[in-house]
């Protein structure tokens, strides 16, 4: 029997009553309306099938839940791992956030600091009184520092100084793959066949790197055969620094003097990912600054001052939200239109007219639309109010 919409609403709707509705049926059938049979509420009859008609209502239950359970859409998390399984897709687990750090003596191994609620203990010694900290929270809540000091616990022979350096973590802390992610991920394994340095191979290796990738392109055949390049976001989709640059230079196709084997030229040698031959180049995303000139009439209350602060976080919104289309492709050569009408602005301003003015000319007109560099994300550069 195939199973259709129809089926599994039988089960659905299949509640005790109507079940026993159904054997009353069926027993005055098999009668043929020969004999009298009592089947009124409290009969013996009723009485004798009602156990029966619950525990056929429980089992209808269960087979549509099995039936939920066994396609991945509609399956929950248990059984969506269990599934991805079966196409080798496991979950990313989450990961804590490391930083850099500067200090003027060197650390024992099991120097541990705070900086708020945040605790860090030392995971890797750069050299030159330089460390990698790593947050001992796991998740996303290590990606952001309250101050750039450390504070050491417990005693420290010569310490003084212990500073957080750079802009950013060198790999951020993630939480775990959530099931969206891991749907998506298991479907594309129906797609193409992850094998040999390949396109999908590249993207499902590097997209794992969830600690430094939020979002990747890569680049094949970039300067000739043999090569490939890789550019970047880090996983709050900003760009990312130069040591998390290396980091991911490092696990793809080691370069001299970041990796072990510094007395070999090891790339394009097969000491990372990347297949042999491979000469892979790693780069982070660029900004490009988009400016806008705005001439407005504001509403009562309003003017250039306290109206500035709202233009700029609904403009910072619709950029960040057209950095999450940056990994699929949608943002190269688009056109984007800056239209009031998608910012929630409407309650402050009565008209307006406006401009995009970019690094190349400036556009004019209803909606302004400008293209986007295809390895470039977009971010609110100048903003005039007339």
């Amino acid at each position: 029997m195939r199973i259709t919409e129809d089926f599994i609403t039988t089960f659905v709707t299949a509640n005790k009553d109507k079940i026993i509705d159904r054997m009353i049926a069926v027993i005055n059938a098999e009668a043929g309306g020969k004999a009298m049979i009592d089947t009124r509420e409290g009969s013996l009859i009723r009485t004798a099938i009602a156990p029966i008609a619950v525990e056929l209502a429980q089992a209808y239950i269960s087979l549509v839940e099995v039936i939920e359970q066994s396609f991945i859409d509609s399956a929950t998390r248990p059984f969506i791992l269990r599934r991805a399984a079966e196409r080798s897709v496991f979950p990313y687990p989450a990961t804590a956030a490391v930083w850099k750090a500067q200090t003027n003596t060197a650390l024992p191994t099991d120097a541990r600091f705070t900086i708020g609620r945040l605790t860090f203990y030392v995971s890797r010694d750069l050299g030159g009184n330089q460390y990698e900290v790593t947050c001992e929270q796991v998740g996303i809540v290590g990606n952001s520092i309250s101050s750039m000091t450390l504070v050491p616990i417990g005693h420290i022979a010569g310490l003084t100084s212990a500073q957080i350096v750079g802009s950013g973590p060198v790999a951020f802390g993630t939480e775990e793959e959530p099931d969206e992610s891991i749907i998506r991920r298991y479907k594309a394994t129906f797609v193409q066949e992850y094998f040999g340095g390949n396109l999908a191979d590249y993207r499902n290796k590097l997209v794992s790197l969830t600690r430094f990738i939020g979002a990747v392109k890569v680049q094949p055949v970039r300067d000739g055969g043999g090569t490939v390049g890789i550019v970047f976001l880090t996983p709050e989709l900003t760009i990312p620094s130069a040591d998390t640059i290396k980091e991911v230079q490092h696990i793809i196709d080691p370069i001299d003097g970041s990796t072990d084997w510094k007395e070999l030229h090891t790339q394009s040698l097969g000491y990372g990912w990347a297949p042999i031959g491979h000469k892979v180049t790693v780069q982070g995303a660029e900004y490009q600054d988009i400016d806008v000139t705005l001439r407005i009439i504001w509403r009562a209350g309003y003017e250039n001052s306290n109206g500035r602060v709202r233009i700029t976080e609904d403009l910072n919104a619709l950029f960040e939200e057209k950095r999450k289309m940056w990994d699929d492709g949608k943002l190269d050569n688009y056109l984007y239109g800056l239209e009031l009408g998608v910012w929630d602005i409407q309650d402050i301003i009565r008209s307006s007219d406006y401009a995009a003015y970019l690094t190349y000319g400036n556009i004019m007109g209803e909606t302004v639309t400008f293209v986007m560099k295809p390895f470039s994300i977009p971010r609110l550069g100048e903003l005039t109010l007339l």
